[in-house]
């Protein structure tokens, strides 16, 4: 049980960041893009790192 609260606080922490990432206007940099991608995915949030993938291609 404790390692799921872990996740679910990590997937958390990570859409804080990206959310800070959107309001400093640092998501058409492709190391942040890369790195957001990265993370989703290996948090199992495969839905919203195929999302940061899809923004990637229109910058």
């Amino acid at each position: 049980m404790s390692s799921i609260v872990s996740v679910c606080a990590r997937v958390y922490a990570g859409k804080v960041v990206h959310g800070k990432v959107v309001r400093i206007g640092f998501e058409t940099d492709m190391l942040v893009s890369s790195a957001l991608v990265d993370m989703y995915s290996k948090s199992g949030e495969v839905g919203d790192a195929w999302i940061v993938f899809e923004m990637m291609l229109v910058f």
